[in-house]
């Protein structure tokens, strides 16, 4: 299962990304960057403020910005 952590993902972009991570069968999301929905959770995943703090927190394999 691959770790994935998406960049903007409460924009109309990063937004969607999210969705289709969360719907494949070989991707997990577990974490998410938004300034805005920091401290929250956004599909499912912990939102960070920025993508330096999303890299102390859940381990992840790839990125999505």
């Amino acid at each position: 299962m691959l770790k994935v952590c998406v960049n903007g993902a409460t924009g109309w972009t990063g937004g969607a990304v999210a969705e289709a991570v969360v719907a494949a069968g070989d991707m997990d999301l577990v974490s998410t960057v938004s300034r805005r929905a920091a401290g929250q959770q956004v599909r499912g995943a912990p939102c960070f403020a920025s993508v330096g703090k999303a890299l102390a927190g859940p381990g992840f394999d790839v990125l999505i910005d």
